[in-house]
Formats: structure tokens, C-alpha cells, sequence
């Protein structure tokens, strides 16, 4: 049975999938719950992924990579990071501040007065400032 996001294909491949994983976190340790070896094998699939992805693409480690601070794309230094979010991506994908600008794009400062710099509730229109003048 198909809902309407997943294919009963894809359903029954996730259903291995899970039926796979749960197989390992039964025979684990009886000293945790099952669903908590199912997350700790799920990521540990996905690490091993994610480290697969980056010696296929850049031909580099993501963890060595991340541990020594450089970027697995470009391989420069990644230490200096434009905001804590920036911080954090390093950490999961391992892309510098640069490799992350082109990844993503560079969102736009917002202009003094809008965005994070505005008064809530405070709003002078451009043609109204004119006129002061």
C-alpha cells in the first residue's frame, strides 16, 4: 500500500532497508533499547555515505578533512566561518566558507531599517525621508 509520497517500490525498499537494521540492533546489546541502535546504525550508514560521496567526488577523506580543519572540495584552510549556521555545515558536509557561498549562493544583507536591523512596528518610507530634506 502506497501513500502519496512513496512508491510501493520505494516503500518496500525502505521496509527492507529498516528490516536490515533492525536485524543489527537486535543482536547489538541488550543493555539499550532497540531503536536506539537503530539510530546509532543509521548513522553510522550515513557517515559511511557521506564519506563514500566525498572520496567520489573530490577525491579526498570528509572526516580527515574536517579534523584538520580544510575543505574537502578545495582542500584550503576552513577556519573562518561568516556565522555560527556556517560553522555548523562545516561540520556536517566539510565545505569552507567559500565552497558553501557557491554551494548554496550568498544570501543578500538586508538594507539598514529591513531585515534584522528594522523596529517592528516602525516603517519610514524612502519618499517620506526625501521630504525631510
Amino acid at each position: 500500500m502506497a501513500n502519496g509520497f512513496v512508491n510501493q517500490k520505494t516503500q518496500k525498499m525502505i521496509s527492507t532497508e529498516l528490516a536490515g537494521a533492525r536485524k543489527k540492533c537486535a543482536i547489538l546489546s541488550l543493555d539499550k533499547r532497540p531503536f536506539v541502535w537503530y539510530i546509532i546504525v543509521m548513522e553510522n550508514e550515513l557517515d559511511n555515505l557521506k564519506e563514500e560521496m566525498a572520496f567520489s567526488l573530490f577525491g579526498r577523506s570528509r572526516t580527515l578533512a574536517i579534523a584538520g580543519k580544510g575543505c574537502v572540495k578545495c582542500g584550503k584552510s576552513a577556519v573562518d566561518f561568516r556565522d555560527e549556521i556556517s560553522k555548523r555545515e562545516f561540520s556536517i558536509s566539510g565545505f569552507c566558507q567559500g565552497c558553501q557561498d557557491d554551494f548554496f549562493g550568498v544570501e543578500d544583507e538586508p538594507e539598514v531599517g529591513q531585515g534584522s536591523h528594522a523596529i517592528p512596528g516602525f516603517f519610514v518610507s524612502p519618499e517620506a525621508l526625501d521630504e525631510l530634506e
